[in-house]
């Protein structure tokens, strides 16, 4: 879940930017969720978070060393570039902010385990 810093506020969300996995090659997250911001002696307010970025798999797809679980997690890591943008607004804070995200370098990570699904 995502958490910004604006303005001397410290601003979380309980709500999920929503993501889509392609796999190694590729993994998106596009979406607003609403923020709430506070700090020591600051006034509660509240505000946006948009994202709009994707995960671009670069290079081969390696395995990480077996993690010690009843199940046998696998894990596969691929490095990834990220380019898209992220927004945040906080009326009377922070005007509307983007920063552009392009070329940022990153890890695609995906895992899996051998138990069976749960009931």
């Amino acid at each position: 879940m995502p958490e910004v810093f604006a303005g001397g506020y410290e601003c979380l969300t309980e709500e999920r930017v929503p993501a889509r996995f392609r796999g190694p090659g590729s993994v998106s997250a596009t979406g607003t969720v609403g923020l709430t911001c506070g700090g020591f002696g600051l006034p509660e307010v509240t505000g946006t978070l948009t994202v709009d970025v994707d995960w671009r798999g670069r290079g081969p797809v390696t395995t990480q060393p077996p993690v010690p679980s009843e199940c046998g997690l696998h894990v596969l890591l691929r490095g990834a570039e990220l380019t898209g943008s992220i927004t945040v607004e906080v009326p009377g804070v922070v005007p509307r902010t983007t920063a552009a995200v392009d070329g940022v370098p990153g890890t695609i990570r995906s895992a899996r385990s051998d138990c069976p699904a749960g009931d």
